[in-house]
């Protein structure tokens, strides 16, 4: 985390990302590059002027809450070539000098080299105009903005499982986002079964044309398994056009209170706490609470575990103290008097036994709950 802080306070500083990882790894931190004298930091190669703004800071640096929304939603990636491999740099569109402004829609990433070319005037070549760094980031975080998504769906495995899906929630995205259901295999049992109609839509039990109604939980019959395969396609086609935001390597308060707003989506594969709210469970009445808490943030929805779609979800996988993945529509978030930060959500869908992050230190499996509180 300390390292994260230090190369965002010197990307907001105007030194590029190279130069910023290059002096983190030298043991720098921005408190002490502040006690050295202009002469060293030039030595260092920090350009002139990022070592005026750390000298007297004249200029104050970009806020930390802007600098990670901005480089969470640019993928840290120069918007114009798209190239990752680039050092990258942070650039008004408007220059600081003249709008006095840091707002994220004043600012975007570029390469050293496009960071350049927006700086330079050409007579007989197209400039890089304002306009066109507007368009270029406008494009560029429309396109990756369903990475996360894609990610979640990346980590699927022989055993993983959507435990748990919300088919209210579920068929009102499958309309907002014309998501196709016709050409899904178990479509046409469900509708021979009158399971669901012409729409796509679940229809009333007492409508089925099964021998033996659902009685813990809605794919608990017969041909339970065509109603979970379903919802399951329909599930990850619904995830795949979400911006997900994937928060599981960045529990801690500054990067949450960063990206986590409500009406967004999010996910962590994180260690949960399942527990009845309902005693005694019948249809379509089994009430469940879940939470994470660690590192200051807690996590909490309330699902009906009537929605769930196995037995194994029912009476296992979703109880007690399990790894899970759910997909949370944030509808709120509150600081807590003892500096808990609070986000609390509905619940689209619940994972297990998705792998572990690619990106996560400390996991080893996903039945790690070490950093649980």
């Amino acid at each position: 985390m300390a390292k994260s802080t230090t190369y965002n306070a010197l990307l907001a500083r105007g030194i590029d990302s190279q130069k910023s990882n290059e002096l983190i790894s030298s043991g720098y931190t921005l408190s002490s590059l502040k006690q050295l004298t202009q002469d060293k930091l030039e030595a260092l190669g920090i350009p002139a002027h990022a070592v005026k703004v750390i000298l007297d800071e004249n200029r104050p640096p970009i806020p930390k809450e802007t600098v990670i929304q901005l480089l969470y939603e640019s993928k840290k990636t120069c918007c114009v070539c798209r190239d990752s491999n680039r050092s990258i740099i942070i650039h008004h569109i408007d220059e600081w000098n003249q709008s006095r402004s840091h707002e994220e829609s004043n600012l975007v990433v570029l390469c050293l080299h496009h960071h350049d070319e927006a700086h330079t005037k050409k007579e007989l070549s197209l400039n890089l105009t304002k306009d066109h760094l507007l368009k270029f980031k406008e494009k560029w975080v429309e396109s990756v903005k369903t990475n996360d998504a894609k990610l979640i769906l990346g980590l699927a495995n022989d055993v993983s499982r959507w435990d748990y899906i919300n088919q209210l929630r579920l068929f009102e995205l499958m309309y907002e986002l014309d998501i196709e259901y016709k050409d899904i295999k178990s479509f046409r049992n469900l509708f021979a079964l009158d399971i669901v109609n012409r729409d796509g839509l679940i229809t009333p039990i007492s409508k089925w044309k099964v021998t033996q109604k659902p009685s813990y939980h809605i794919c608990d019959f017969g041909d339970g398994m065509y109603l979970s395969h379903y919802l399951k396609i329909i599930t990850e086609r619904i995830i795949q056009k979400l911006p997900i935001i994937d928060i599981t390597n960045k529990i801690n308060i500054t990067e949450v209170k960063s990206l986590v707003k409500p009406g967004k989506y999010i996910t962590a594969n994180l260690g949960f706490y399942f527990s009845d709210i309902d005693l005694f469970e019948t249809e379509k009445s089994q009430k469940r609470k879940a939470y994470y808490q660690g590192n200051s943030i807690r996590i909490e929805f309330i699902f009906d575990a009537w929605q769930c779609t196995s037995s194994s979800a029912r009476f296992d996988a979703l109880t007690g103290h399990r790894v899970a993945m759910p997909i949370i529509h944030v509808r709120g978030i509150q600081e807590l008097s003892h500096d808990v930060l609070l986000i609390h959500g509905s619940c689209l869908a619940i994972g297990t036994w998705f792998d572990y992050h690619r990106e996560s230190k400390g996991f080893s499996s996903p039945l790690y709950t070490g950093s649980d509180v």
